[in-house]
């Protein structure tokens, strides 16, 4: 009954991940799937162990109000985002930078769940 309801859980929570609508940019450093939704200054989310942009969305919903254009972004090995030979937060601040360039936004504000930052 246990491992049933389990399996219900985690068939659905794959199925409302899968659901997202998501970008992939492919750097040169791997991967970076993320999201960029709403107007006013951007802020960059990192999410923590869990999740990817998923967690990222709920810590907008959970922290911050209106008024933000939000970047949600998966860190490398999370979700969509790719999982380079030598992961290290210097290579991973380089995929952003990328991301940012690419977007073509100069500046963000960064809200992360963890120290995943040097």
């Amino acid at each position: 009954m246990i491992c049933n309801r389990f399996k219900q859980y985690l068939n659905s929570s794959l199925e409302r991940v899968n659901s997202i609508e998501s970008q992939v940019f492919s750097s040169d450093e791997g991967d970076v799937e993320y999201i960029l939704d709403g107007n006013g200054p951007t802020i960059l989310i990192s999410h923590g162990v869990t999740g990817g942009v998923d967690q990222g969305m709920g810590l907008a919903n959970r922290y911050l109000g209106k008024g933000y254009r939000f970047l949600y972004v998966s860190r490398f090995g999370y979700l969509k985002s790719s999982f380079p030979t030598h992961p290290s937060p210097k290579l991973q601040a380089k995929a952003y930078n990328d991301l940012l360039d690419f977007l073509k936004i100069d500046s963000v504000f960064i809200l992360t769940h963890e120290r995943n930052f040097v």
